[in-house]
């Protein structure tokens, strides 16, 4: 419980990841705004690491929340070890950001072409379950940069601490993504769009 405790009473955290989150909505918003602006090099990445995400979908069901994890788990210890660098964690939420914006974007427009639309309700639903956990959590890893003017130590200190709470919303996050989005999905589609 001293982790817990030391991390809500930590009086950096909030401003660092509430910066972080604006960052990484800001990054989605313009993906999602302008796919086509994407530079070719980026989007590579970005049709790259949608390629990793299929091959985790392609897994028995019973092993989805765990390769989920797995990979959230990857991303986060990354970031949180790397955080004194300042440069990781921001390039890892703004690339993160273009992800989720351009997948937004080409579902929409897989659906437009097929003759449906991708309601607001339906991609919030695809998003909401499973993202407000995880894009937090690995904002929260992220956030250790904001110590880095105490030092590396205190930075590394805080590091762990925030992985630990991370760690444990990526956790619930993998439950709901496997679990509560595709029900939330398939409900929203029952709401009315134009």
């Amino acid at each position: 419980m001293r982790v817990v405790d030391e991390f809500l009473a930590d009086d950096r955290l909030p401003a660092a990841v509430y910066a972080l989150l604006t960052l990484f909505i800001a990054s989605a918003l313009v993906a999602a705004a302008s796919p086509g602006s994407i530079p070719e090099p980026v989007r590579g990445e970005v049709e790259g690491a949608l390629g990793g995400i299929e091959d985790i979908a392609s897994l028995p069901p019973y092993l989805l929340p765990l390769a989920i994890f797995a990979n959230n788990f990857f991303i986060a210890v990354v970031v949180a070890a790397l955080s004194f660098t300042v440069i990781v964690p921001l390039a890892n939420l703004v690339f993160n950001g273009i992800v989720v914006g351009y997948v937004v974007s080409e579902v929409a427009g897989q659906l437009v072409e097929q003759g449906l639309a991708l309601s607001p309700a339906s991609a919030a639903a695809l998003l909401a379950p499973h993202g407000s956990l995880e894009i937090p959590a690995v904002a929260i890893a992220a956030s250790s940069m904001a110590w880095i003017t105490r030092g590396l130590r205190a930075t590394l200190r805080a590091a762990v601490r925030n992985l630990a709470v991370a760690l444990s919303l990526l956790l619930v996050a993998a439950l709901a993504e496997v679990a509560v989005t595709p029900i939330a999905f398939i409900l929203s589609q029952a709401l009315p769009y134009p």
